[in-house]
């Protein structure tokens, strides 16, 4: 038997004995027989499989403060029909969960809602934040949907608006954002829809965050 004709044997032999699959090479690539259509069996994955173990978690909440203006609006339905073509990318500033370093609230139903924003985030958003003037809309969310919406306006305002405002304030360099269920609820003046702004599954997700507190 030739040498050549001993080696075609010898291969046959070792194909059979492995089921039909070719042997791996030394340098640790796959049979062909174990990817779909022939390819290694590392590029036949399901697509999600692909994802990283350690991906970051989707932002679950969010603040979207906008540069459109809106006319004074008293009651709520009405500016929520100003307000309903605004969406998340038409924001000027957006603070999510990771920007807050402290939620305070009082007892439910809070009227008053008071964020202290991270020492990171206060410095990117300083700026934008304490350039908004009255009237620039705001859009909380949760998961992605809407919670409620609300103005931006003066703490020491008089208007009788009963929609969520926000107040802005710096200190030391670090943002506070203030949220009222109706214009004068940080004076202790009127009387709001307290429910609207202090929303229970908020309450959980900052405390499970470990940043919830009292006012």
């Amino acid at each position: 038997m030739t040498k050549t004709t001993h080696r075609a044997v010898l291969l046959l032999a070792l194909v059979g004995a492995c089921g039909g699959r070719t042997i791996a090479h030394q340098d640790g690539g796959a049979p062909a027989g174990d990817g779909a259509a022939g390819q290694p069996a590392d590029l036949a994955r399901p697509a999600d499989s692909a994802r990283p173990a350690d991906s970051a978690p989707a932002t679950r909440f969010a603040i979207h403060v906008f540069d459109e203006r809106v006319d004074t609006t008293y009651d709520y339905g009405g500016l929520v029909k100003k307000t309903q073509h605004l969406g998340a990318a038409d924001a000027r500033v957006t603070i999510t969960e990771e920007d807050v370093e402290a939620y305070r609230v009082d007892e439910a139903p809070s009227a008053r809602v008071q964020l202290t924003v991270t020492p990171a985030a206060s410095k990117r958003w300083q700026g934008p934040l304490l350039a908004f003037t009255d009237l620039h809309p705001f859009l909380v969310t949760l998961d992605g949907k809407r919670l409620y919406v609300g103005v931006v306006y003066t703490m020491y305002g008089a208007a009788a608006i009963d929609t969520p405002v926000l107040h802005v304030k710096e200190e030391g360099g670090r943002i506070e954002l203030r949220i009222g269920s109706h214009q004068g609820a940080w004076m202790g003046w009127g009387k709001g829809d307290s429910s609207r702004v202090d929303v229970p599954d908020l309450r959980d997700l900052f405390s499970d965050r470990g940043a919830l507190g009292a006012l």
